[in-house]
């Protein structure tokens, strides 16, 4: 119960923050079980070029061993944005291996009556570790994408560095913890995630 409320406390908190932010990976090469839905919220707050942050909400699932979707709204600073995304892992973790994987996605938003899109492409690659609390997924991502607005262009790129959470005490709940670090023509933020299993399912 102190996990949520000082979730539902930053939550609160990012939606009144003053500041464009939005853009996160929030996820690792984990995916989650075909026929099995997560929803999930994800504060983020940004850590240069100003302050304040957005928060976004989410519905992922799987499609086969390989293939996973999500879909993703958001809101706060940034009027408004709608995040479709896809993730490919070909290579599961697996003993000593890693996952490896590729995560592309578009973006539509709207900030300060101007309209905007966002394409980028992420390799992701992640290793779960067994505690005796429950299971971490330290993840490492390389967003590299191309930000447009007003017939312009720009050229963007993050160092992602993050975990994903699932405890034995909260076997439906997954969390996440993220550090967004920018690399060109964008921002660093701080994020985290709640995200609810459909169904149950434990991974």
């Amino acid at each position: 119960m102190k996990r949520l409320s000082l979730s539902g406390l930053l939550l609160t908190t990012l939606m009144t923050a003053q500041a464009s932010a939005f853009l996160s990976t929030s996820e690792s090469g984990e995916l989650t079980p075909s026929g099995t839905f997560r929803i999930g919220a994800e504060p983020q707050l940004r850590i240069s070029d100003g302050s304040g942050g957005n928060v976004g909400f989410f519905v992922d699932s799987g499609l086969n061993d390989e293939w996973s979707w999500r879909a993703q709204l958001g809101t706060g600073d940034t009027e408004f944005w709608g995040t479709a995304s896809a993730k490919w892992v070909p290579i599961p973790d697996l003993d000593s291996q890693p996952a490896i994987g590729l995560r592309p996605e578009v973006t539509f938003g709207r900030d300060e009556n101007e309209s905007f899109s966002v394409f980028r492409v992420s390799p992701i690659v992640s290793k779960k570790i067994d505690t005796e609390i429950g299971k971490l997924t330290p993840y490492l991502a390389l967003p590299i994408g191309v930000f447009a607005w007003r017939g312009k262009s720009d050229t963007i790129s993050q160092l992602v560095i993050g975990s994903e959470g699932k405890f034995e005490e909260m076997p439906t709940l997954l969390f996440t913890a993220e550090l967004g670090m920018n690399m060109s023509k964008t921002f660093s933020y701080i994020s985290g995630s709640i995200s609810f299993f459909f169904d149950g399912s434990t991974r």
